[in-house]
């Protein structure tokens, strides 16, 4: 990133007989803090890959393989969103085509909200899945009481999965342990704080400046980008994905909403099967 710190990323390239297909592809984008290489919260879309995509899935910031400290949401993993859309979209990548979409569900799909406001280079649609409209009101404090069943088993999965091994520790077994040891630190400087301000009356108990800077809403007026939002009428977040949409279509961006008899854990889970794209007869080709 501008800033020196190192996110690492896994591209999936469509392919042939196991072997890279040559060209350049339109790019899908994919930024989750739960270790892309957690097969228990999968980021990989090999339906997209086989249908001439190349998708790039990055751990955010102080999550899964990357360096830093994780902060959910905040200023500096923003702009990490709009950097790697410039990345994945550079003439210096030989598998893009200069064109990207980003995708994922839940925090995966609010992140593509905060990407989109920036207008990086090469940003052509967001397809957010079940995503926050304002995070105190629909992640913190739905229904006005702090959901003390929530949050404490978030911070805690994203904090679990950000001490496995990366993927690059056979590489780079020195960075890696750096990785791990700077994420266990993290934990207390951003999860650990947070968690308790919010369940014992703190500031965090409140909305704010600080659920302000992450809420989606609060950037919506800047997105321009084609947007297809997806909710669920028994989601965690179905209070938020309507205002998103109709925030969308009052500023004259091309929006559709998809609204369906899921909880958050079944859209996720059926995410692939929410997409239709033309058929390309391609295998797919990761690499780290």
């Amino acid at each position: 990133m501008s800033d020196g710190v190192v996110l690492r990323a896994d591209v999936i390239r469509p392919a042939r007989d196991g072997r890279p297909a040559p060209g350049r592809f339109p790019v899908v984008l994919t930024q989750t803090p739960y270790n892309k290489a957690d097969p228990a919260i999968p980021a990989a879309e090999t339906y997209l890959v086989q249908r001439g995509y190349v998708q790039v899935i990055t751990d955010v910031r102080g999550t899964g393989g990357s360096q830093g400290t994780w902060d959910s949401f905040g200023t500096r993993e923003q702009r990490d969103g709009a950097e790697i859309v410039e990345w994945s979209a550079s003439p210096q990548r030989s598998w893009s085509d200069g064109k990207v979409a980003t995708f994922g569900a839940s925090y995966m799909a609010i992140n593509q909200l905060f990407t989109a406001a920036q207008h990086p280079r090469g940003l052509k649609a967001a397809f957010p899945i079940v995503p926050a409209d304002d995070i105190y009101r629909d992640v913190v404090a739905s229904g006005g009481q702090v959901d003390a069943g929530f949050i404490p088993l978030w911070l805690g999965l994203v904090t679990a999965t950000g001490v496995l091994p990366p993927t690059s520790t056979g590489a780079d077994p020195v960075m890696a342990s750096g990785v791990m040891a700077a994420h266990l630190g993290g934990a207390g400087a951003f999860q650990l704080p947070t968690l308790m301000s919010s369940l014992t009356g703190g500031d965090l108990a409140y909305d704010g400046p600080f659920y302000r800077l992450r809420s989606p809403a609060s950037v919506l007026d800047q997105v321009r980008v084609p947007t297809f939002v997806v909710g669920g009428w028994y989601d965690i977040f179905q209070r938020g994905e309507p205002l998103v949409y109709e925030q969308l279509r009052r500023n004259g961006v091309p929006t559709r909403l998809l609204m369906g008899p899921w909880t958050h854990v079944q859209t996720v889970r059926a995410r692939n099967r929410l997409i239709k794209v033309p058929l390309n007869p391609h295998g797919s080709h990761r690499t780290t």
